[in-house]
């Protein structure tokens, strides 16, 4: 059994005051983080001259990768409606976020360059 959430986080980083809403906050910093992993990932596929490879994947990466590339505008689902999926929102803010801060502390790899022609 856990301490009280007040004992074990005096100073909670996410203002949480019971394990409840510590254990939510924290699960929502994780699934950013596996978004914005994701992003960097797929700009590393496309700086790496190796988008071509998803140009005909209709998955969420695939359509990642096609979008960094300048392929497609933006995600669609199974019937090729705009995509409103939970982790495709959080893709899109992903991107929004490393295009206008760059990295949070958080992640693992740097922003890799993009080379003047990724059209491969």
């Amino acid at each position: 059994m856990r301490p009280p959430h007040k004992k074990a986080h005096p100073v909670c980083e996410y203002g949480a005051s019971t394990w409840g809403e510590c254990d939510k906050a924290t699960a929502n910093a994780y699934t950013d983080w596996q978004a914005t992993q994701q992003v960097i990932l797929a700009a590393r596929v496309v700086t790496g001259g190796r988008a071509g490879a998803f140009f005909k994947d209709h998955g969420e990466f695939g359509q990642l990768v096609q979008i960094l590339a300048g392929k497609r505008e933006g995600f669609t689902d199974k019937t090729g409606n705009p995509s409103s999926a939970t982790f495709v929102l959080r893709l899109r803010a992903a991107i929004a976020r490393i295009t206008d801060e760059g990295l949070a502390g958080y992640n693992l790899y740097t922003w890799p360059e993009v080379p003047a022609d990724i059209t491969q």
